[in-house]
């Protein structure tokens, strides 16, 4: 039965009923026993099901409708939905409705050829036996027979794509972001990550493969907008995040590249770093530089191999007799890192410290006295880091050395504590000079055969972004993009690939020694894919074919090693830097001058494939070569031979 109240005020001369469409009018039928309206119409005559009931009002001035109605039930089949084969999938009806009475039961056809599951509960479950993207139905019935349907899909796949990234720091949308941040995020079920960073929006692709959920992109502008975007990866698939911003502050840290500051540790006090040419004002608070782990205010940038800082100390804020200013080298920004430390103290004491290993205890290894202005220096090769201090910067004076196992990209830089969290210790740096002891120049970036999308070559505080395009590096001609210098005779290249993108499956990432830019040049080139593959392959003639010659897999972030001897170059890959694997070697006749680098292909014409290389180093073993020659009566013939910079 439908029923409603008349309206004893508006003068209603008639009613009408519309039901599916179809108009009854009712007049003022049936009449109550005072003549008014009884407002109420059968459904006798209607079948049990969903019906749209519209009631009318009307007089001699015009009509008023209410609006539409359901009589019965309304189904609500949620979803989409997502599932593995085998794992049971979730399936909920809870947004169904009825306005006239309650739902009785709920009918799921799974859309895969199974039994049709029927209850009187909101939720059902349903377990799929392979992968696919089915068409779920939900039938809703109410106690008076009533029904409605509703659809929707269920995607079974082995394995689900990530979570949509989020928590961004910088926040989104922040400003005054330190021009030497760190990017990070959050994402669920993530195994890599691919990172699209820069001043454009949408903003252009800068890393792929990232196994942690942080980025450096390097020093940044200050007083600039930025924008990025995570792509969350697993083997189920891909999921875009959003595009955020984030604005530098209007100074930055007023230091010039590639130098950063950063608080290490619990320092109590914000610390700070700038500089006017050419004294660096450092502000540092913190309780030590000791221990097994630091508190301070550091300046530094990243050094690749052998290399030396030399800094004179012009003043000191004297916070405590055990406050400190001086240079280090540092196994990482970590409190407890493994590092080097050659310091002055408000008194003039020199003193040079070292922790050895990561949290491990700090060690004290030698000292003397001095008076403000005082030159450090901290010289490192291969293991080694020996220290020395001079009234002038002409004359040194040994203060000691230690063996330390730095990895092979060390950070170098100022270190200022106060020896208190409540106060700042302030100390003043001129003459600061970051020297590498590699021959390694500034490799240039070129373009080599029909790469189809132009690409590009970038260096930020010692990360290489190398973007290339083209079909492959194969064949008898080559289409990449070649950040190259020269060199002449023997020698070697080593670089770190820390990400690559996943443009194609054989896309190569690595380093390479080729006869010239042509597109047919012989070369030798070690590279990885994105699936970690790492491969040696070789054109050993001009215009000639490509030959594969071994290969061994890796995963990110992996180092590449070429040595030249002669006319054989031998490859090898490594997992730190420090134990090789014997990848091949080659028999080739490279010109005496050859081009050395990096070398990235997308293996498509119609995207770049945007690798990242960090510790890059280019040597050579001709500079300075020693000749070997027996003297005096030896007995047996002597020989001395020069291998990869090693006698």
């Amino acid at each position: 039965m439908l029923a409603w109240d008349e309206n004893p005020y508006a003068n209603v001369i008639g009613y009408a009923v519309t039901i599916d469409d179809a108009r009854t009018d009712l007049g003022m039928s049936p009449a109550a026993p005072d003549g008014s309206c009884g407002c109420q119409l059968s459904f006798a005559a209607y079948i049990a099901d969903r019906h749209t009931v519209i009631v009318s009002a009307y007089n001699a001035d015009g009509e008023t409708a209410t609006l539409p109605f359901i009589v019965g039930p309304t189904a609500n089949a949620g979803g989409p939905y997502s599932a593995q084969p085998g794992v049971p999938l979730v399936a909920t009806g809870a947004g169904s409705t009825d306005q006239t009475a309650s739902i009785a039961t709920y009918s799921w056809n799974w859309g895969d050829g199974s039994e049709v599951t029927t209850a009187t509960s909101a939720t059902a479950s349903h377990a799929y036996g392979y992968a696919g993207t089915f068409s779920i139905t939900l039938t809703v019935s109410d106690v008076n027979g009533a029904t409605s349907s509703a659809t929707t899909t269920a995607t079974i796949a082995f394995g689900q794509p990530p979570s949509t990234p989020t928590n961004p720091a910088p926040a989104d949308g922040a400003t005054n972001a330190s021009t030497s941040a760190t990017l990070t995020w959050s994402a669920t079920g993530a195994t890599s990550y691919t990172v699209n960073f820069g001043t454009e929006n949408p903003p252009p692709p800068v890393a792929a493969n990232l196994t942690v959920a942080s980025y450096q992109p390097g020093w940044l502008n200050a007083n600039t907008s930025y924008y990025w975007q995570i792509i969350a990866v697993n083997s189920a698939g891909t999921t875009a995040g959003p595009v955020w911003t984030f604005s530098t502050s209007s100074t930055g840290s007023d230091l010039p590249p590639p130098w950063a500051n950063e608080d290490i540790g619990t320092v109590g006090l914000s610390g700070s770093a700038s500089y006017a040419d050419p004294t660096f004002t450092v502000e540092g608070a913190g309780s030590n530089i000791r221990g097994h782990a630091d508190a301070f205010q550091f300046v530094y940038q990243a050094l690749a191999g052998d290399g030396s800082i030399v800094a004179r100390v012009t003043s000191e804020v004297n916070t405590a007799s055990f406050a400190k200013a001086g240079i280090m080298f540092r196994e990482s920004l970590g409190a407890g890192a493994a590092d080097v430390i050659l310091d002055v103290r408000p008194g003039g004491w020199v003193e040079l410290l070292a922790r050895s290993a990561t949290n491990g205890s700090t060690t004290y290894l030698g000292g003397a006295g001095a008076s403000f202005p005082v030159w450090l220096q901290l010289v490192r090769t291969g293991a080694s880091i020996a220290a020395s201090m001079s009234g002038d910067g002409v004359s040194w004076t040994a203060v000691g050395s230690v063996a330390i196992g730095l990895p092979a990209t060390s950070e170098v830089g100022l270190a200022v504590t106060s020896h208190t969290t409540s106060a700042l210790n302030l100390a003043t740096f001129d003459s600061v000079t970051v020297t590498s002891s590699s021959t390694s120049g500034t490799l240039t970036g070129q373009d080599v055969g029909d790469v189809g999308v132009t690409g590009s070559t970038t260096l930020n505080a010692g990360v290489y972004t190398v973007a290339g395009s083209g079909a492959n590096i194969w064949g008898s001609a080559d289409a990449f993009q070649f950040a190259y210098q020269p060199l002449t005779g023997d020698g070697a290249i080593v670089a770190r690939v820390t990400s690559e993108m996943n443009t194609d499956s054989n896309a190569q990432a690595g380093i390479m020694f080729r006869e010239s830019l042509a597109a047919g040049a012989a070369d030798v080139i070690l590279d990885i894919s994105p699936d970690g593959w790492v491969e040696f392959i070789s054109r050993s003639a001009t215009n000639g074919s490509t030959a594969y010659l071994g290969g061994v897999g890796a995963s990110f972030p992996v180092w590449l090693q070429l040595a030249r001897t002669g006319a054989t170059i031998a490859a090898s890959a490594s997992a730190d830097g420090v134990s090789w694997t014997a990848v091949g070697s080659v028999a080739i006749a490279l010109p005496a001058t050859c081009d050395v680098g990096l070398a990235v292909t997308s293996h498509t014409t119609s995207a770049l494939n945007a690798a990242t290389f960090d510790s890059v180093t280019v040597t050579s073993s001709t500079s300075g070569a020693l000749n070997g020659q027996d003297v005096g009566a030896v007995g047996m013939m002597g020989s001395t031979t020069l291998t990869a910079g090693a006698y």
